[in-house]
């Protein structure tokens, strides 16, 4: 018995260091392994984050660029005007060999104005290209790294210079114009159909419009109830503060939704960037009231440029309905304008 167990020992001593080596090369393998593929994403998830902050600092530095060029273009322009007003006064007194003298220095010197003007908006539009080509880049490059979960400042910060990035980006709002809905007695039928056809295209446009300004009306009073949640839930809590209360993250997530979840949209919908006289502020133009400037009367439009900046979204959300009715009043009339001209059209034919 003895004899078999000094015999077993060395066995199980053998076989016991056999795994403990296998487990210990498995662990360096799959270990290693591990650890380099961590240190290659920590490595390009900081090479991502030091080109994101390149971009985002390239984007700003040429705004203050273009900020500045726009300054001194100002001060060239008010210049410009100042010395063409001295030439039609020298122009007006009478001729003297110092009236020519003068005449001839200020001519002189606005055409050296004029051309001034002339490289300075070269450069602007050269720059505002390369401000364009750059946002693009860092729209890109903040919603790469969005989608590797960074940090909460740091997704806050790339979520301000993706939403900054993708409203400088956005196509340029363009004017509806209506196109004339009277029906010639004299016109062909072909003419009338092309009318017809251009009728038809306004109207697409238009029920776009009417839709967009449905859902930020509904957007607005949504906005608007969850305040008022929110100010009852604060008045119950002050009624019985000894009640426990209990936050969940559906309730934070309301709260984030009304106030800066839901704020932050507005001022993407209702701001357009401006193609060339601006670099750093976005909201310098309204994109509705751009749009809808021929469709909608003067009371309208001025409500809306009210809601623009004002901070309470039921006047919003009614001046967006007041819009709206306006707009699908004018849909109406054009659509039945355009079926009384595909009459006509149709008449013509039969005649002959």
């Amino acid at each position: 018995m003895s004899g078999a167990g000094a015999s077993s020992t060395p066995e199980n001593s053998v076989i016991n260091q056999t795994v403990i080596t296998i487990f210990t090369i498995l662990n360096v393998w799959f270990g290693d392994g591990n650890g380099m593929v961590s240190q290659a994403q920590v490595a390009q998830a900081s090479s991502d984050r030091v080109q994101t902050d390149r971009l985002a600092a390239q984007v700003l530095a040429a705004e203050t660029r273009g900020t500045t060029l726009l300054a001194e273009k100002k001060q060239l322009l008010n210049r410009y005007e100042r010395q063409l007003q001295e030439v039609d006064r020298l122009k007006r007194r009478r001729a003297s060999w110092r009236r020519d003298r003068l005449l001839r220095k200020q001519l002189a010197d606005s055409h050296r104005i004029a051309r001034k003007l002339g490289g300075l908006d070269k450069r602007l539009r050269t720059l505002q290209k390369r401000i364009r080509s750059l946002r693009g880049k860092l729209l890109a490059s903040a919603t790469t790294e969005l989608g590797k979960s960074p940090t909460r400042p740091r997704r806050a910060r790339l979520i301000a210079w993706r939403d900054r990035a993708r409203l400088f980006l956005r196509p340029r709002s363009k004017r509806i114009i209506l196109p004339d809905s009277t029906v010639d007695p004299l016109a062909d039928p072909e003419d009338l159909e092309e009318q017809a056809t251009q009728l038809r295209q306004t109207e697409k446009r238009l029920a776009r419009e009417i839709a967009n300004l449905k859902s930020r009306a509904q957007r607005f009073r949504r906005m608007v109830r969850l305040r008022r949640l929110r100010a009852r839930a604060s008045m119950l809590r002050r009624i019985e503060p000894n009640r426990p209360r209990r936050s969940t993250a559906r309730l934070s997530a309301d709260r984030n939704q009304a106030t800066g979840g839901a704020g932050a949209g507005l001022s993407s919908e209702d701001s357009s960037p401006t193609p060339n006289d601006d670099f750093s502020d976005p909201s310098a133009g309204s994109n509705l009231v751009v749009v809808l400037a021929n469709v909608v009367n003067s009371a309208a439009l001025t409500a809306l440029r009210r809601a623009r900046t004002s901070n309470d979204p039921l006047f919003k959300a009614r001046a967006a309905d007041s819009a709206r009715k306006q707009v699908k009043a004018r849909l109406e009339r054009l659509r039945a304008q355009r079926k009384r001209i595909r009459r006509r059209a149709r008449s013509l034919r039969r005649r002959r």
